[in-house]
C-alpha cells in the first residue's frame, strides 16, 4: 500500500503526543474518580433523630424528604420479582458486559435526529447512577460515563451484589427507597407478602417513580404484558394467571407520613430551623437535640385536649400553647394543632397562625405611656362612655367588656381590670402611630399599616402569632431586650427592642405587679382560679370582638407562657373569655407542672421611697395635683 505524499513526512510532536496522554489519563481520572471520592450516598447513612433537651428520643426521621430506606440481600429477593424485573428492565442481564451498545448507538441515532429519546439503560447502569450519580444532570456526556463505569465494573462485580444494591437504594416514589420500603409505603405489607399484581406495580415504578397514583389508575394496560411473562416463564398456574386477569388493581390511600401527631407542628418548626442553617435533616445521619421538655409538651396536650372536649359545646376547636423559656428563648413546649386528622386544618400550625391579639396587647400599651409620658399608675382615668370623632366623620364608641362604666379609676387598676375604655384613651393620648411604630420596634409584625387600626389598636386588633407575642413579651423580663424562640440547642443572641434606663426599669416593674396583683384586678375578675394561683406569674387575659379568639399570656421570672383558643377557620365562639377558654388552660398547666415564679422585684432605686398618691387625670396632661399629697403616702411604687 503506497502512503500519500502528504503523510510521508507527517511526524507526532512530543507536545502533540504529551497532550493526547494527559487528556486520555483526565477523561479516566473523570470517569473512574467516583469510585474513590464519591462519599457515601445519603440514603446509605442511618436515619436522623430528634431528642428532647433531656435526651428522650422524640422522632426518628426517615430519610431524603420524610423517606423510607431499607436493604435487601439477595436471598431475601423473590424469584417471581426477579424474574419480572430482569425480563422488563434488562432481559440480558445476565450475559451481558453491563451496557447493550447496539441500543446506545440506537439511541444516540435517535438523539442526533432529534427524536429525544430516552430509556436503554441496563440494570447494572441504573445500578451505577444510584450509587454514584443520584444528583447529577442527566445529559449525554454523563450517561457516556455511567456506560463506561457500568461496562468496566460488571467484570469485576458479582451480579448478584448488583441486583443487591440495586433493589435496596432504587427510588420507587413516595419517599421509598429500595423494594422493602417501597412494600411497606405502598402497601403496607412485607416484600415477602406481595401477590403477584403488587410485585407487578412495583416494577413498574422502577421507570417513572412520580407516577405512583396515576399508573395505579391505569395498570390495567401494563397488566397483560406482565400476565403474558407469567405464562413464558411459567411463574403461575394458568387458571392464577385467568383470575389475575379478571382482578382490578387498587392502590391502598397514601397515609400521612408517621409523625408523631400532636409533636408534628414543633418538628416541622425544627427541621424549618435547621435548613435556614445549611443542615439536611432528611440526608440522614443526623442526631438533633431540641429544646423541648417530653414531660411538658405531652402533659400540656393532654391538658389541651382535655379541655378542649369541655369547650366544644361552647363551639371552641382549636388551641395552641408555647412555653417559653424567658432568659434564653428555648422552646420548651409547642402544641401546634389539636385536630390533626382534619385535612383541612391539621397541618396548620396554630402557634405561627395570626390572630387579632386582643387585650394582651395592654401591657405594651401601658409601657409606651409610661415610657414617653409622666404618667404614674397611680394616676386617674375617667373610665366612662367617649365619642372619639374619625377622619370619615363617623365615631368610634368603645365599650368595656361587660358595658360596665368604672368611673375614675387609677392607670394600674384599669390595666389590671383590661377596662377598655382606659385603653382607648390612653391610645388617644399617646398616638396611633407612635405607638404602632413602638409595637414594631419591639418585634412584632402586623399585615397592616397603623392607620388600618386605628384607635382600635388599643383593643388589640392588630394580628400576631402565638409564638411573636412569647417572644416579645420576653422584653420584661430581660430589661428591654428581647429574646429569639429557637428549637434545637443552637441558641439566638438577644435583640436589643428598648434602650436600657431608669424609667424602663420602673415602667417594666409597674407594669409586671399590676399583672401580679389579685388586689387590683378585684372590679373585674374578683379572685378567679386562673390568676389566684399562689404561683407569682403576672397575668393578663384577652378575648377578640365577637368571640373569635381568646389569650391568656403569663410572664414569670423564667417562663413565658401563651395560650390561645378559637377556630383556625375564624368561626364564633358561643361567649367564651379569656379567663373561660384559654385561662384554664393556662392555670391547669401551671397547677401540673408545678411552674412557679418570683413576684417582680422592685429596682433598686425604688426601695426605701416614698411617692406622693396622685389623683391625676389621664386626659389632662399627667401633671400630679401637688395640692392633694398632704399626709398621703405610697410605699409600693415609685416615678
Amino acid at each position: 500500500m503506497r502512503i500519500p505524499f502528504f503523510l510521508k513526512n507527517l511526524r507526532p510532536k512530543p507536545l502533540f503526543l504529551l497532550a493526547l496522554f494527559f487528556a486520555v489519563l483526565l477523561f479516566f481520572v473523570w470517569v473512574f474518580s467516583p469510585l474513590f471520592f464519591t462519599p457515601v450516598p445519603s440514603f446509605a447513612l442511618p436515619n436522623s433523630h430528634f431528642y428532647d433537651k433531656n435526651g428522650v428520643l422524640l422522632w426518628t426521621v426517615p430519610k431524603d424528604d420524610l423517606a423510607a430506606q431499607e436493604p435487601i440481600a439477595y436471598a431475601e429477593i423473590d424469584p417471581t420479582f426477579l424474574t419480572l424485573l430482569i425480563s422488563k428492565e434488562d432481559e440480558n442481564f445476565g450475559t451481558n458486559g453491563g451496557v447493550e451498545f447496539s441500543k446506545k448507538v440506537y439511541l444516540l441515532w435517535q438523539y442526533i435526529r432529534g427524536n429525544g429519546s430516552r430509556g436503554g439503560s441496563t440494570i447494572t447502569e441504573q445500578w451505577i447512577k444510584n450509587k454514584y450519580f443520584r444528583e447529577s444532570p442527566r445529559t449525554l456526556w454523563q450517561k457516556g460515563r455511567e456506560a463506561v463505569l457500568a461496562g468496566t465494573l460488571s467484570f469485576t462485580t458479582p451480579k448478584e451484589k448488583i441486583l443487591e444494591e440495586y433493589l435496596s437504594f432504587a427510588y420507587f416514589g413516595r419517599g421509598s427507597y429500595g423494594v422493602k420500603a417501597a412494600s411497606q409505603v405502598y402497601f403496607k405489607k412485607q416484600f415477602a407478602d406481595l401477590n403477584f399484581l403488587e410485585k407487578c406495580f412495583l416494577v413498574t415504578l422502577l421507570s417513572r417513580p412520580q407516577e405512583g397514583e396515576s399508573l395505579a389508575k391505569n395498570f390495567g394496560k401494563y397488566k397483560p404484558y406482565f400476565l403474558r411473562i407469567a405464562e413464558e416463564k411459567q411463574l403461575l398456574p394458568l387458571d392464577r394467571i385467568a383470575a389475575y386477569a379478571k382482578e382490578d388493581f387498587i392502590l391502598p390511600d397514601k397515609e400521612l407520613v408517621d409523625f408523631p401527631v400532636l409533636l408534628r407542628p414543633f418538628l416541622e418548626y425544627s427541621q424549618d430551623e435547621m435548613k435556614k442553617q445549611g443542615i439536611a435533616i432528611e440526608k440522614g445521619g443526623q442526631e438533633v437535640f431540641t429544646t423541648l421538655d417530653k414531660h411538658w409538651q405531652e402533659t400540656t396536650e393532654k391538658i389541651v385536649l382535655d379541655e378542649l372536649v369541655r369547650l366544644r359545646a361552647n363551639a371552641v376547636h382549636d388551641a395552641g400553647v408555647i412555653i417559653l423559656d424567658a432568659k434564653t428563648g428555648a422552646i420548651r413546649t409547642m402544641v401546634g394543632t389539636t385536630r390533626p386528622e382534619d385535612k383541612n386544618v391539621g397541618k396548620i400550625n396554630t402557634v405561627l397562625l395570626p390572630r387579632p391579639i386582643s387585650s394582651t396587647i395592654k401591657p405594651f400599651l401601658y409601657l409606651f405611656l409610661f415610657l414617653t409620658t409622666s404618667a404614674h399608675p397611680r394616676d386617674i382615668v375617667e373610665d366612662k362612655k367617649t365619642e372619639f370623632p374619625l377622619p370619615d366623620g363617623t365615631k368610634y364608641i368603645p365599650q368595656n367588656f361587660k358595658g360596665e362604666e368604672f368611673g375614675k379609676i387609677a392607670l394600674e387598676e384599669a390595666l389590671a381590670n383590661s377596662a377598655n375604655i382606659s385603653a382607648v384613651k390612653v391610645l388617644d393620648r399617646v398616638g396611633v402611630a407612635p405607638f404602632y411604630n413602638f409595637l414594631t420596634s419591639l418585634g412584632f409584625s402586623f399585615p397592616f399599616p397603623a392607620e388600618h387600626y386605628g384607635l382600635s389598636l388599643a383593643l388589640g386588633t392588630a394580628e400576631v402569632s402565638v409564638l411573636n407575642l412569647a417572644s416579645v413579651a420576653s422584653i420584661f423580663v430581660h430589661h428591654g431586650e428581647r429574646v429569639l424562640p429557637y428549637s434545637t440547642m443552637i441558641k439566638n443572641p438577644l435583640v436589643a427592642a428598648i434602650p436600657p434606663s431608669v424609667r424602663l426599669e420602673t415602667a417594666l416593674f409597674w407594669i409586671l405587679s399590676a399583672l401580679n396583683s389579685d388586689a387590683l384586678r378585684q372590679r373585674v375578675f374578683t379572685y378567679s382560679g386562673i390568676f389566684n394561683t399562689g404561683r407569682n406569674f403576672s397575668i393578663k387575659t384577652g378575648t377578640s370582638a365577637n368571640f373569635r379568639d381568646n389569650w391568656t399570656l403569663g410572664i414569670s421570672d423564667d417562663l413565658i407562657i401563651v395560650v390561645w383558643t378559637g377556630n383556625i377557620d375564624n368561626s364564633k365562639m358561643e361567649e367564651v373569655s379569656g379567663v373561660d377558654g384559654a385561662g384554664k388552660i393556662f392555670a391547669k398547666i401551671l397547677e401540673a407542672l408545678d411552674l412557679r415564679g418570683e413576684k417582680p422585684k422592685k429596682p433598686e432605686h425604688l426601695k426605701n421611697m416614698r411617692v406622693c398618691k396622685r389623683d391625676t387625670n389621664i386626659t389632662k396632661k399627667f401633671v400630679p395635683d401637688l395640692s392633694k399629697c398632704a399626709e398621703q403616702w405610697d410605699t409600693t411604687v415609685e416615678e
